[in-house]
């Protein structure tokens, strides 16, 4: 059976979905914020395929499957730009926006071509990048670029939180605590001040389950349900953005 050329990368989907849910619900939908939405989508399921080609799946995975990763690339590829420019082209006052976002984006590429996207520092840029794709979409539904911006902001301090907090739950698996779990801790207290105070309601439920995860630690064996916790938070901040958008 042909291996899938889905993105493996589950928490991935979530930190893509949400906010383009999250914009949908509480902005609206246009023609064109749907066609961004869509070359969005498009491009993160083109990952996959981009990685097998590289060589990023290993050798056995290029021999295997690059071909029919080159055929799917070919057609993802094309209908990403082609959907998210149409969209743009739709709704203009996007574009300052998307070319905002673009930068986490580009600079994820570069690190995917350095095969370094695995890394703390990659997937922190990650989920900047996917829960950017939202701010755009927002925009030509109707929002102001303060309010995409805004929002923008809460969902990536939301799942930066994250990636620490399942960053430091695998390397606890690996070895005993030590002091830096204990600074991740308090910066992370802090920060979570900080975004009550400054009122990023939709980062709240992403930053309360990691401190949870970072202060119980549980075993790494438990990833699959930690990930179902995320998503439930994810959907929390959905609803918590809508009631207070």
């Amino acid at each position: 059976m042909p291996r899938s050329l889905l993105p493996r990368e589950h928490g991935a989907y979530a930190q893509l979905a949400a906010p383009l849910v999250g914009a949908f619900v509480t902005v609206g939908a246009s023609l064109a914020s749907a066609l961004i939405a869509v070359g969005a989508c498009l491009a993160f399921v083109a990952n996959e395929s981009l990685l097998v080609v590289l060589g990023h799946r290993g050798k056995r995975a290029k021999a295997d499957d690059g071909p029919r990763a080159r055929r799917w690339l070919a057609v993802l590829a094309p209908a990403a730009a082609i959907a998210g420019l149409a969209g743009l082209v739709l709704a203009p006052s996007a574009i300052a926006v998307a070319a905002i976002v673009a930068a986490p984006a580009c600079i994820l590429v570069v690190l995917a071509w350095r095969r370094q996207e695995r890394t703390l520092a990659g997937e922190l840029v990650a989920a900047a990048a996917l829960s950017g794709a939202a701010a755009p979409v927002a925009v030509a539904a109707g929002a102001s670029l303060h309010h995409a911006l805004w929002v923008w902001a809460a969902w990536t301090i939301g799942y930066a939180f994250t990636v620490v907090a399942v960053h430091r739950v695998i390397e606890r698996h690996r070895s005993a605590a030590t002091v830096v779990d204990a600074i991740v801790i308090v910066v992370a207290i802090v920060s979570a001040g900080v975004v009550a105070y400054t009122g990023m309601v939709i980062a709240m439920p992403l930053v309360a389950c990691s401190i949870a995860l970072l202060v119980v630690a549980p075993s790494a064996k438990h990833l699959r349900a930690i990930g179902f916790v995320l998503v439930g938070a994810s959907l929390l901040s959905i609803a918590l953005g809508a009631r207070f958008a």
